[in-house]
């Protein structure tokens, strides 16, 4: 027997109860002071989001006020800068007009026409010696004539189109002169061209824009059985040979080569014009309408929150009304029973309807199915796939039956990695997908979001992909800027996505179509002139008579008739050979029955790399690859060497953008005193620097060109637009446009309105301020610029630089450098309110600079602003 038991006195048991009760009592004591604090901890939230939505309203409201003072300052300085173009563009044509030279002024289309009919009747502008002279003449007229069309100022659109169709003809009818000419040349070839041998002969003519030669052998009789090579023509003086094929050993025909400087044809192909940008509206508009739009979704989702903080409260509110009595909780001690919390009845309601929903889902699915068969009810599925099936299932049930978003934590665990056959028998898919369907978990900024990847991609029935959609939603949000993904069960939807909305539509508008063979001339740039090349057949010369007198005949039209070379080249078809045999490259007959052209690359241009023949097609309006075979490049010699199937105008095409983007800038004050600035790039290839002053710029050093081609120009001044002409004319291209960001790999494209706003702000600071770039800036995303700036202005000792951040809704310096681990967007302490740079800079100077800032000069802050914004260099670096 073992021990007695011993039976507690009732002191005993009365103890025991008394402290039950004291521990009871102090549980629910607990219990309700969590309560408490929890509805205060509500109670504090609401009054925080009521807060936050007051500041944000006055915050926007001093946003708009100081936006539009500050806006109303840079208009003026752009009108001023408009204005000093227009009253400098009304000066040259005054000195030219007091020159007395005979010419038209460029801006008057009537005089031009008017001109151009009286030279078009001159005889003596028939003659090459004559027509090369007036050439040069009009040469320069219409380089003024670009001028106004590329800056109309203001300049209606319909006077840009009557100077665009005053171009055409006068080109028109220079070229016709050239014909012309040729044809009073070739009438009379022996006298007229130099007498090489007795049987060929050439000619040559060249100035500063036009380089004109020929070659041709005299129409003599010859044998039958003489042999001679096909015709080799060599012009030195253009830098180009060029190789007849076999047919033209005995056809009679003149190689003429005209070489330009310029390009007279780019510019009437469809893919010249740079596209607008797409505007949203003023600063202050986009400002004012996207932070209605931010406003009302943070709105929408705060009263979301708000509703689930007072069912909340409602229930805490009822559990401290329903509260357990102490016999309940000493009663719970002792049978360990749970207490369970008090439950509305809509709440019982839910649940009743989503544990049914979950019951009729789970009936619906279909059984498991192995290697696209299905399997009978006794089978059982591989124990691999059986647990991934059951998580993907409960995961999606759990997706279908909720009305609201799912936390992130629940699905941590969830197996990303689908099988083919789980998908199969989740979906009740009919066929097997060609693929499998990944879902791909990302991490950015710190936060978990999900997308369905390669959806559109599945060669899989609509009804598959629906029901993907069915249970895996994609949420836009717009929360301070940042895109974030979300899970959830609702439509998608886009709010206050700008970006997205913004980038889709400037794609659209910007993109240009070309056909297969068509060069895109957003992208690649004509370069070094243009050779024009023709075949002519030759003109029948004058007849002696027994008088002494001479006949000459001529049939049809006095003009020169050209030999329309075509050839259309097939490359032999490569045969397979056994693996013992070497292989050998199949006999190519077709080729030597190209014309062969050999071009020296002209000197005046910067080659960064090898550039590509292309040839003009007059019809199409296009410069074209097609009839280009077999191209080689001689970098050691720099010649190109190609074959063409037509006779047909040559140029040499390179990459627009091939120095983009940049790695460097850096942009500070002058000396002292000297009243100008200094801006500097570290390209792809090459290091810039340009001095600014007034509304003239000079680009003072070139580091690591190819050539000399623009030495000739260091340390000149020039207005913005003949500068980079010139450069851009050179090769180098630094100046993207406004759909440059489809060429360009590697761009850092921003918003439009934040990137126009901060280079203002600098400009207006570019005497005191020295700013630089940040490795922030490409990782900041579309609608932020991030950059380093310090004040200069007096100070003995060189501050170490702040990291600035600017958007579309205010600018600030954050407490971040350029050697922080991670980029942070949090202000430093008392920095204030700056809705742009230019508030914020004001804020920080020193008084001597906000006293000085107030009579700054416009001349120079217009051509820096001019010059930065050209640059682009917040989008490309």
């Amino acid at each position: 027997m073992g021990p007695k038991k011993r039976k507690k006195s009732k002191k005993q048991l009365l103890e025991e109860q008394e402290e039950a009760l004291r521990l009871a009592k102090q549980e629910a004591e607990e219990l309700s002071r969590m309560r408490l604090a929890r509805l205060i901890e509500i109670k504090n939230l609401q009054e925080d989001a009521k807060l936050r939505e007051k500041r944000s309203i006055n915050e926007h409201s001093i946003r708009l006020y100081i936006l539009e003072k500050n806006v109303r300052l840079f208009e003026s300085v752009k009108k001023k800068f408009l204005d000093d173009r227009i009253n400098m563009r009304q000066e040259d044509e005054w000195r030219q007009y007091l020159c007395c030279d005979r010419l038209p002024l460029p801006s008057d289309p009537s005089s031009m026409n008017t001109h151009l009919y009286y030279w078009s009747s001159l005889k003596e502008a028939e003659f090459m010696d004559n027509i090369l002279e007036w050439i040069e003449k009009y040469i320069a007229l219409l380089s003024d004539l670009e001028r106004l069309i590329e800056e109309p100022l203001d300049a209606t659109p319909t006077k840009v189109e009557n100077w665009k169709e005053v171009r055409e003809s006068y080109r028109s009818e220079i070229f016709k002169k050239f014909d012309q000419g040729t044809f009073h040349i070739l009438r009379k070839i022996e006298t007229k061209m130099n007498r090489i041998d007795y049987w060929t002969v050439d000619y040559k003519r060249i100035t500063k824009n036009v380089k004109i030669c020929m070659w041709a052998w005299l129409t003599f009789p010859i044998s039958d059985i003489t042999k001679r090579d096909p015709p080799s023509v060599d012009f030195p003086d253009i830098g180009i040979k060029i190789h007849l094929p076999i047919p033209f050993d005995r056809k009679y025909v003149v190689v003429r080569v005209i070489y330009v400087t310029f390009d007279p044809l780019s510019d009437s192909s469809k893919t010249w014009n740079q596209p607008s940008q797409p505007s949203e509206g003023s600063v202050v508009e986009v400002v004012d309408y996207w932070h209605q739009k931010k406003t009302e979704f943070e709105r929408e989702i705060w009263n979301e929150q708000f509703r689930m903080l007072e069912l909340e409260r409602k229930q805490l509110g009822a559990e401290t009304v329903n509260e357990p009595s102490m016999k309940s909780l000493v009663h719970h001690k002792e049978t360990n029973d749970p207490i369970k919390a008090p439950v509305d009845d809509t709440q019982i309601d839910e649940e009743k309807q989503t544990s049914s929903e979950i019951e009729q889902i789970e009936d619906d699915q279909i059984v498991p199915q192995k290697n696209s068969e299905i399997v009978e009810d006794d089978e059982t599925v591989p124990n691999e796939a059986e647990e991934e099936y059951y998580s993907a299932n409960t995961l999606l049930t759990t997706v279908q039956g909720s009305s609201e978003l799912i936390s992130l934590e629940s699905i941590e665990d969830f197996n990303y990695d689908i099988k083919e056959d789980i998908l199969d028998c989740i979906f009740a898919v009919q066929e097997s997908p060609s693929q499998n369907v990944s879902l791909r978990k990302i991490t950015q900024e710190g936060k978990i979001s999900y997308i369905v990847n390669n959806l559109q991609k599945l060669k899989v029935d609509q009804s598959y992909k629906d029901n993907i959609l069915k249970y895996f939603k994609i949420l836009p949000a717009f929360d301070s800027g940042i895109k974030e993904y979300l899970i959830g069960s609702k439509e998608t939807k886009e709010i206050g996505n700008r970006e997205i909305n913004f980038l889709k539509k400037i794609k659209t508008l910007l993109r240009v179509e070309t056909t297969p063979h068509e060069l895109n001339l957003r992208k690649f740039t004509i370069l070094g002139g243009i050779y024009y090349f023709d075949l002519i057949k030759h003109i029948m010369q004058q007849f002696p008579l027994k008088d002494e007198s001479c006949i000459q005949v001529q049939v049809g039209m006095y003009e020169i008739e050209k030999d329309d070379f075509v050839f259309i080249y097939e490359p032999p078809q490569i045969v397979e050979t056994d693996e013992d045999e070497e292989e050998k490259p199949p006999p190519d007959d077709n080729i030597d029955k190209l014309i062969q052209v050999e071009i020296s690359l002209p000197e005046h241009i910067l080659w960064f790399e090898a550039p590509t023949p292309v040839l003009w097609h007059k019809d199409e309006k296009i410069w074209s690859k097609q009839h280009v075979y077999d191209i080689k490049f001689n970098e050691e010699k720099q010649v190109i060497n190609f074959r063409v199937g037509r006779a047909l105008p040559i140029g040499l095409c390179a990459v627009r953008y091939n120095n983009l983007p940049f790695q460097t800038w850096e942009m500070r004050p002058g000396a002292v005193g000297s009243n100008t600035v200094l801006f500097s790039l570290t390209a792809s290839t090459v290091i810039l620097e340009f001095t600014i002053k007034g509304d003239k710029v000079a680009l003072e050093s070139l580091q690591n060109a190819t050539g000399a081609a623009l030495e000739p120009i260091l340390g000149k001044f020039y207005s913005i637009y003949e500068l980079v002409n010139i450069m851009k004319r050179t090769g180098l291209d630094i100046f993207p446009g406004n759909d440059a960001f489809l060429y360009v790999e590697g761009h850092s494209l921003k918003d439009y309105v934040v990137e126009d706003q901060a280079y203002m702000g600098m400009a207006m600071f570019s005497q005191y301020f020295q700013f630089s770039w940040s490795r922030w800036n490409m990782l900041a995303g579309w609608s932020t610029v991030v950059y380093q700036t310090r004040q200069t202005y007096l100070q003995k000792q060189l501050p170490n630089y702040s990291m600035v951040m600017s958007n579309l809704f205010l600018s600030t310096i954050v407490a971040c450098s350029e050697v922080s681990p991670a980029f942070s967007e949090e202000s430093i302490p008392n920095i204030g309110f700056n809705p742009d740079l230019y508030s914020l800079l004001k804020n920080i100077c020193s008084k001597k600079v906000r006293k000085l800032i107030r009579n700054i000069d416009i001349n120079l802050v217009s051509t820096v602003y001019n010059f930065i914004e050209k640059t682009k260099f917040f989008s490309y670096s």
